[in-house]
């Protein structure tokens, strides 16, 4: 038989033993939950990841310059401050504040009922004094209506959406439904928003969404040229040097105006081809629109201002991020800022254009101003075009009767949902 202790002290000594032992545990779990705290930095410096810096020091974050001003307080370039952590400025994700959720789910239940019974959706719905026409199917604008129902499944988790998603890359996939999937507006570049989803329930459709991609037949404008010149070993990259002085980028390409806004689509395409695939080829050509498209602005054209240049905006965007050449960031901001400060837009088309085009500023260049012009843009379409009755938008002149396209519908549904919370 073993033999007691009589030593009183045994019972706090061991528990003295276990709370030592608990203290690295404790501090390892207080280090895990703590923010970075900024450094040690003088009254005249701000602090970043790669030590303290002076005031007027630049630091770059997501395509916006942030000047220190001491005191580890930092400014953007419209004059809002931002206090800083160890690594830099503290940039909180702003939205408009409003919640356009209700809306975006109208509109996916009329387009719950846009579409002919094998599934393609209409091209157009012409209503007049109460009855109405289906004008044709479209053999492309499936793709936005699984664009906009992926977003609003991220955002909501609805399962109804995975069904209809998967319904409708089956519908577009099926040659015997649809022929062909040409396209002269997004296709790809929408798709491969999905493909970069790391949701497991978008997994499991990624191979049909890559199969419907492939499928997409882009516009043959004026692409032989491009290659011709590729063939030779011209750089398709623009010069941007005379946006620093408020001009235009030229190029050696040919530049037809009346397909400025091809250009601009085919840009954003290619580029998102080039992502998905990796073919040099697809970014050559991305650059060459663009640099087509680039080479026709006219900020004083009121047609540019409203409907191409948010076009060509969407397709600086996508340049930029694949690239990370600031030159097609310049283009989008200038283009932003000029949107921004014109009269509202007039056509549903482009105040839809619009929209897309702030939705993807933002995920590049999150500054408030950006986020108020896309609550401007959004609130404008739905005050004009936003049928309460019908749930979806219209065109806006509605004399003698109203037409309602669902592509358009789903480019702003799923803007909407993009508006009421960050991406």
């Amino acid at each position: 038989m073993s033999k007691q202790s009589n030593n009183p002290h045994l019972p706090l000594v061991i528990l003295a033993l276990l709370a030592l032992a608990f203290v690295p545990i404790l501090l390892s779990l207080n280090k895990k939950i703590t923010q970075p705290k900024a450094q040690t930095c003088t009254a005249d410096q701000c602090s970043t990841a790669t030590g303290c810096q002076l005031t007027g020091y630049v630091l770059n974050l997501n395509g916006v310059d942030y000047t220190c001003v001491g005191n580890n307080q930092w400014t953007d370039p419209e004059g809002n401050n931002y206090t800083g952590n160890a690594a830099g400025p503290v940039v909180t994700v702003t939205t408009t504040g409003k919640d356009y959720t209700p809306i975006a789910e109208r509109i996916f239940s009329w387009l719950s009922n846009s579409h002919d019974p094998q599934g393609l959706y209409f091209s157009l719905i012409n209503c007049k004094d109460g009855n109405c026409t289906n004008m044709g199917s479209s053999n492309n604008s499936g793709i936005a209506a699984v664009w906009s129902r992926f977003r609003h499944y991220k955002a909501t988790r609805n399962q109804e959406d995975l069904a209809l998603i998967e319904s409708d890359l089956n519908t577009y996939l099926d040659e015997q439904i649809a022929e062909t999937v040409q396209t002269n507006i997004w296709g790809c570049k929408m798709l491969y928003e999905l493909n970069t989803s790391d949701l497991p329930e978008i997994a499991k459709l990624k191979d049909k969404i890559s199969q419907l991609c492939q499928r997409v037949l882009l516009l043959n404008v004026e692409r032989d040229e491009i290659d011709q010149q590729l063939e030779v070993g011209r750089s398709m990259r623009p010069d941007f040097t005379p946006l620093s002085s408020g001009g235009r980028i030229s190029t050696f390409l040919k530049a037809n105006s009346e397909e400025r806004v091809n250009y601009a689509f085919l840009a954003s395409d290619y580029a998102n081809r080039y992502l998905w695939f990796n073919d040099q080829a697809d970014l050559n050509r991305a650059e060459g629109y663009f640099s087509k498209a680039a080479s026709l602005v006219n900020y004083m054209d009121k047609e540019d201002t409203l409907g191409f240049l948010p076009v060509l905006g969407v397709a600086a965007i996508d340049l930029y991020r694949i690239t990370n050449e600031n030159g097609y960031l310049n283009q989008a901001t200038l283009i932003a800022d000029q949107l921004s400060a014109s009269n509202q837009c007039s056509a549903l088309n482009d105040c839809v254009y619009q929209a897309v085009f702030v939705d993807s500023l933002i995920a590049s260049v999150n500054l408030p101003k950006y986020h108020e012009y896309q609550q401007k843009i959004l609130d404008f379409i739905i005050k004009e075009g936003y049928d309460e009755n019908t749930g979806a938008v219209h065109h806006f002149a509605t004399v003698n009767s109203t037409n309602y396209i669902p592509f358009v519908n789903m480019l702003l549904a799923g803007t909407l949902i993009s508006g009421t919370s960050p991406q």
